[in-house]
């Protein structure tokens, strides 16, 4: 198995980790593959280096959050970009991937990715959704993993025979 695929998440506060050392108006693992111009350079796409651009960008091509969680682009995006204007055009492509009735979903494609120039410490984490492959596989438990997330009273009464889940982290 590869878990390069397997989808996991970590909510974390950012009050302690500083300005972002990039972002994008995607994940660019996923959105690359799928869509993106090979005239627009990755640099192209980067939003400023903000929590506030997050915000902004969400505003500006989804309108509210709870569109972006749902992949709804505004209605009306793209009216306003000319044609010549190729990375906002080609973000709107990558986006819609993730929309309702697209016939290539892909939910990475209009996920922001914030990524540090340092490592997150797990106690800046809030919230987990791991799935269960990182806790067992057929080779065993993976006890490291399971003592750490015990101890933060995350597994409580989980059993390792259900599907995973999601656990919120001191």
């Amino acid at each position: 198995m590869t878990f390069s695929i397997i989808s996991h998440f970590f909510l974390v506060s950012t009050e302690n980790l500083g300005a972002p050392y990039h972002v994008y108006p995607f994940d660019t693992g996923g959105a690359l593959d799928e869509g993106a111009s090979p005239a627009v350079y990755l640099e192209d796409y980067a939003l400023e280096e903000t929590l506030r651009a997050v915000n902004n960008h969400i505003a500006w091509a989804f309108g509210n959050s709870a569109d972006y969680y749902d992949g709804k682009l505004r209605s009306d995006f793209g009216k306003d970009i000319p044609d010549w204007d190729s990375g906002p055009k080609t973000f709107g492509k990558i986006a819609r991937l993730a929309s309702v009735g697209s016939n290539r979903p892909d939910r990475r494609a209009s996920a922001i990715e914030v990524a540090y120039a340092r490592h997150v410490p797990l106690n800046d984490v809030k919230f987990a959704v791991l799935p269960y492959q990182f806790l067992e596989d057929p080779s065993g438990r993976n006890t490291d993993m399971i003592d750490k997330l015990t101890a933060w009273s995350c597994l409580g009464n989980l059993s390792m025979a259900t599907k995973p889940r999601a656990c919120r982290l001191p």
